[in-house]
């Protein structure tokens, strides 16, 4: 109601070791009046998806280490007061600190559990199909479907692609 963007003024709420910090600005221009932008904390690491592009798949210890620390992160959106879902867990979205500290970055998909059959503040075709849930195509975003995209990124540091790295959307939802 106030013209904020609610993943943006969520986001800027949270404070965790393994979620980027974001810091939330407004800026006003005459010709196109007030518009929102995010500004985050800056890292020197590397994406997990370069990680993976580089290596491949990575040994057990260190994938598990990984996932320990995102789950880490789902677990303090998944147990907050109003409880919030990532939605959009992918090696994109991952960053490993140089110092391998592990963050959760990104957060333009953060929806409110606690609002039934509300309308998501995002498109769901800007999620990358290869780690979603099976119930996600029927719009159902809750901390398992995190849970479930976050083992899909487990399995690919293990194995090298996703569970199902060529079959199309229809496919895999038939399957489901």
């Amino acid at each position: 109601d106030q013209g904020d963007v609610i993943s943006f003024k969520l986001a800027h709420e949270l404070c965790h070791e393994n979620i980027a910090q974001v810091f939330h600005g407004r800026y006003f221009n005459k010709t196109i009046g007030q518009y929102q932008y995010v500004k985050t904390e800056s890292f020197d690491g590397e994406l997990l998806s370069d990680k993976l592009n580089r290596e491949g798949h990575l040994p057990l210890d260190e994938s598990l280490r990984i996932f320990r620390e995102i789950l880490k992160g789902l677990h303090f959106l998944h147990t907050r007061k109003r409880i919030l879902v990532f939605n959009n867990i992918t090696p994109q979205n991952i960053i490993i600190k140089n110092d391998g500290t592990v963050k959760l970055m990104n957060l333009g998909h953060l929806s409110l559990l606690e609002i039934p059959n509300i309308n998501l503040p995002f498109d769901n075709k800007e999620l990358d199909e290869h780690y979603l849930a099976p119930e996600t195509y029927h719009d159902l975003y809750t901390p398992q479907t995190d849970i479930y995209s976050a083992s899909v990124v487990f399995y690919q540091m293990q194995f090298g692609h996703t569970p199902w790295p060529t079959v199309s959307l229809a496919d895999r939802n038939r399957h489901s």
